[in-house]
């Protein structure tokens, strides 16, 4: 079975963490014994316009990664926040399917991911060539959907209207989309590469305690309500110590803060890490920190999970539905003081390592996963053309 991914952002040379989780799932798929291609059309900034970089616009670089077919044109950014934009970026998309057609054939299914933008890219491909698509959502801002202007919400409705199959990488994604799809979509999370996140070598050393977070620094990320949930309840005790790992915007705002909270010797500013690096962070700490405004699952949380690591995160969308009883505590976003005591409770507690773990690996591991996404493939390619995609939807 040939699948064709069609993401709404990828990792790219100059952002390499960027939509990570997609291709994570392409390389998932193709272990299972698929063929998977990636088509992306992939924008850049005006603001980094150069003569080198006008003379490799609208250029296709095509390469394997880990088993999966990359293809991909380098062009400028239409302004995808827009109506207009996600139309123009549609039209680049469907030049580029031509050229991806006339060297490799068709697809047997296409995934797109994102109703804005690949996913409305996918629904006029089929308009132009038949070819049945289903689309996974992850886009937190669908979450709120219904105070979306109505022209944004046509986009949506039209993706999710010609979809052979509608995925939620949660319930709360999935009840957020339902009232704009034909019937109510089904959940299949992110995944896991178990076999690399996995136990550490050797047990996790007693001693100071070190909390991880590892997140872009973002005011959706709630950073800033980590580092004063932390002060409140750490400050001065060198015995507790917090690590965050990832960059952004609000980078040089948040240590200034951890400067003027008087927590400044009890934290590291890790930077922006490689899997690797994360792997060795995680292996070192007692307990992982997510404290998001918004997060529609959160694979990060899973990836700690499968190192054995307890996570504190916050009832925001996805969090609540990965982490359980023995797995990890859950906070109010926004609510320094209850995450203080979420903090404070994860230091006191004795949690089973090889429990979290498993309850991570038999959820979301990317075999387990991969087959349920393959077995959606299977249903949207038996449904007769007669029955249509809305009634597909249905079952």
């Amino acid at each position: 079975m040939r699948v064709l991914f069609l993401p709404s952002f990828y990792p790219s040379l100059g952002r390499p963490g960027l939509g990570l989780f997609f291709r994570k799932q392409a390389v998932a798929l193709s272990r299972a014994g698929c063929d998977v291609h990636v088509l992306y059309w992939e924008p850049r900034s005006l603001r980094k316009l150069s003569i080198a970089g006008l003379r490799n616009t609208f250029s296709v670089k095509e390469e394997h990664v880990e088993g999966v077919l990359e293809f991909r044109r380098l062009g400028w950014n239409p302004g995808l926040a827009s109506v207009g934009g996600v139309d123009l970026w549609s039209r680049f998309v469907r030049g580029l399917m031509r050229r991806y057609l006339a060297r490799h054939g068709e697809p047997d299914v296409i995934h797109a991911h994102n109703a804005w933008a690949a996913g409305f890219a996918a629904h006029q491909i089929r308009m132009e060539y038949g070819f049945p698509y289903v689309l996974t959502e992850h886009s937190s801002t669908v979450l709120s959907a219904r105070q979306l202007p109505v022209s944004h919400r046509r986009i949506l409705e039209a993706a999710y209207g010609d979809a052979g199959k509608v995925i939620a990488v949660s319930q709360a994604m999935s009840d957020a989309i339902a009232p704009l799809a034909p019937a109510p979509p089904c959940v299949i999370p992110n995944c896991v590469f178990a076999e690399f996140f996995t136990l550490p070598p050797t047990p996790r050393q007693s001693g100071i305690f070190q909390f991880v977070c590892a997140a872009n620094l973002i005011e959706l990320k709630g950073i800033h309500i980590l580092l004063r949930a932390f002060s409140a309840v750490f400050k001065g005790n060198m015995a507790v110590v917090l690590k965050i790992a990832g960059d952004g915007p609000r980078g040089t705002q948040l240590k200034n803060l951890a400067r003027d909270l008087g927590i400044w010797d009890q934290v590291t500013w890790l930077g922006q890490l490689t899997h690797g690096r994360l792997l060795e962070e995680l292996w070192s700490s007692h307990c992982f920190v997510l404290p998001s405004y918004r997060e529609t699952f959160g694979v990060v949380l899973i990836e700690a999970m499968a190192t054995g690591l307890p996570v504190v995160g916050t009832r925001c969308g996805g969090p609540e539905e990965i982490i359980g009883e023995g797995s990890g505590l859950l906070a109010p976003p926004g609510d320094v003081e209850g995450l203080s005591k979420a903090l404070r409770a994860a230091t006191l507690r004795r949690w089973d390592s090889d429990a979290i773990r498993r309850s991570a690996v038999s959820r979301y591991d990317a075999p387990v996963i991969a087959n349920q996404l393959i077995a959606i493939y299977e249903r949207v390619l038996r449904a007769p053309v007669s029955q249509g995609f809305a009634a597909l939807q249905a079952h």
